[in-house]
């Protein structure tokens, strides 16, 4: 019975947006940083608000990607909602997401819902994940009862498949992907105050259907609305998309997501969960039968 629920898992995290979370301590363990691609500078080149952002919009979006991701480190806590709609308006799939990330670990919840077959297999479910860097334990609660799951370091840290998307995501790119595929333009700025500057841009032409589509997993994406505030920094604190287009199998969906980041900084720590005992004792430390995804 556990094992929909972890692979399940993979594919609500990737479509949640999730954040980056500290390994191990070892070499490892560095935040990778993409590359940008040299870009030849216009005669007249727009004033640098962000790493990557100017007054024309995000300009440089391999720039910006990796100043979010530097920013974050390993001290935020972030929230994410995505929803994906049939033309009616009835829910097709949504999964939403709350994350604390601090230099001892990380703490995650989500909770999915949907169609058979496409973010669960059956009614709602809540997972709550935790992890200290080196290992992993998990409890996941669906109609049907509740399931935990303790991996112990050797396994957490095997480099390959899964448990390797929770150790290391980098939501920098899909950040990437998105600025990349959707032209955007500064239309707000907010300076002052404690904290650093803040830009708000938006964007609803598409100038790269196949970098979107692929990054959204929608095919014929139109009717793009983004908007999105990004700080002086690079961090994008705040992120609102929303787009029509049709899944893999043809069905023609609405999609909403929205991506807050509320804190970047100053978490001191997460605590380790009431139930960790349990997952511990009431779990193998083993992949078991569970594919790669």
């Amino acid at each position: 019975m556990y094992r929909p629920w972890v692979v399940t898992l993979c594919a609500l995290l990737v479509l949640a947006g999730c954040s980056a979370v500290p390994g191990g301590g070892g070499d490892g363990d560095t935040t990778e940083t993409l590359t940008p691609v040299a870009v030849p500078e216009a005669a007249d080149t727009p004033e640098r608000l962000a790493p990557g952002l100017t007054e024309a919009g995000v300009t440089g979006p391999l720039a910006l990607a990796n100043a979010h991701g530097a920013a974050l480190e390993d001290s935020h806590r972030f929230h994410s909602n995505w929803t994906v709609r049939h033309r009616d308006g009835s829910l097709y799939a949504l999964a939403n997401q709350s994350t604390v990330v601090a230099p001892n670990g990380f703490t995650t919840r989500v909770t999915v819902a949907g169609r058979p077959g496409f973010l669960t297999t059956g009614p709602r479910l809540t997972a709550d994940l935790w992890s200290n860097g080196s290992v992993l334990a998990e409890r996941i609660e669906r109609g049907d009862g509740v399931g935990y799951r303790y991996l112990g370091a050797a396994t957490y840290n095997a480099g390959t498949g899964f448990y390797t998307s929770l150790r290391r995501p980098k939501p920098w790119r899909d950040h990437y992907a998105l600025f990349a595929a959707v032209e955007t333009r500064v239309v707000d700025e907010r300076a002052g105050g404690p904290g650093p500057a803040r830009y708000t841009v938006v964007g609803t032409r598409l100038r790269d259907p196949t970098t979107f589509g692929a990054a959204t997993d929608v095919r014929e994406p139109r009717n793009v609305s983004l908007r999105a505030t990004i700080d002086e920094r690079g961090v994008v604190r705040s992120l609102r998309l929303s787009y029509a287009g049709r899944l893999p199998r043809g069905e023609p969906v609405r999609v909403s997501r929205h991506i807050r980041y509320t804190t970047v900084g100053g978490v001191g720590s997460v605590d380790r969960p009431p139930w960790f005992d349990t997952a511990l004792n009431g779990s193998r430390d083993s992949r078991g039968s569970i594919p790669n995804p």
